[in-house]
């Protein structure tokens, strides 16, 4: 897994990428019981709509889920990042136009949240694709879903952090082991735009042992994302020493819509 997927995936679940696996631990915020099973969480009502600020949202990494993106769909996101890589001491700038639309497949009586998430991507480079994704949504936990035999296990982000908390997951596929410990580090203050924003970060170490130079990287990444939005505001993600593509990649947030209300 690269380090640009990994942030991609985080970003998606409001953020990141940051990719299911075991917990080392279920750390519970003091304001709600933590996301075990069978737990319950109010369900947004019908006309609750996606934060697009910091107001309301709840203390701790749990302000940084968007969770009424997930109810009451379809929802539109819209924004628009600069990247910078630079790799073997050239550096590669581009501007990214990202759209995403959370359409609402079902909501359990438990108020679990099941979201199918389409997302465009174009680049002033000339890259892009376009994917869709099934999600769920179970109190403050986000998982994508796995669809096919034999792929990584779903992808599971925890919400559930105070500061200094971590989760440890195993991504291994049959071929390919994968590890990733990701940390909430903590609310700061951002500019984005020239605005000053609040902002959660949450630091990742991603590993892919191996024997072989060329198999073996790893990856340290750290993204900051919004309070209430839950958008990716800026990522900044280093290949180190035993990786053979040694690499640093950086992504600023310059514009962001949501339902068409602007937020950066």
């Amino acid at each position: 897994m690269s380090a640009s997927n990994t942030i991609r995936c985080a970003s998606v679940l409001m953020f990141i990428a940051s990719c299911d696996g075991s917990a080392d631990t279920k750390p519970a915020a003091a304001d709600a019981p933590s996301s075990t099973e069978g737990t319950r969480y109010p369900v947004p009502e019908a006309d609750d709509l996606p934060l697009t600020g910091a107001d309301g949202a709840p203390p701790n990494l749990r302000g940084c889920l968007n969770r009424n993106l997930y109810f009451n769909g379809p929802h539109s996101v819209s924004t628009t990042e600069s990247v910078s890589v630079t790799k073997y001491d050239d550096t590669f700038n581009s501007i990214e136009n990202k759209d995403w639309v959370y359409t609402v497949e079902e909501v359990t009586p438990e108020g679990v949240a099941k979201v199918n998430v389409e997302e465009k991507m174009g680049s002033s480079n000339g890259t892009g694709y376009t994917s869709s994704t099934s999600v769920s949504l179970r109190g403050f936990s986000t998982s994508t879903v796995a669809t096919t035999a034999g792929a990584p296990p779903p992808a599971v982000f925890e919400y559930d952090l105070a500061p200094g908390e971590s989760v440890t997951q195993d991504l291994s596929t049959p071929d390919l082991e994968i590890k990733r410990v990701y940390t909430y580090m903590g609310r700061e203050d951002i500019t984005v735009a020239g605005q000053l924003v609040k902002a959660c970060r949450v630091n990742s170490v991603v590993t892919i042992p191996s024997e072989l130079p060329q198999f073996r990287t790893s990856s340290r990444i750290s993204t900051w994302y919004g309070v209430g939005t839950g958008l990716e505001l800026r990522s900044d993600s280093l290949g180190v020493p035993d990786s053979i593509d040694k690499s640093r990649t950086l992504r600023d947030l310059t514009n962001a819509v949501i339902n068409g209300a602007r937020i950066h």
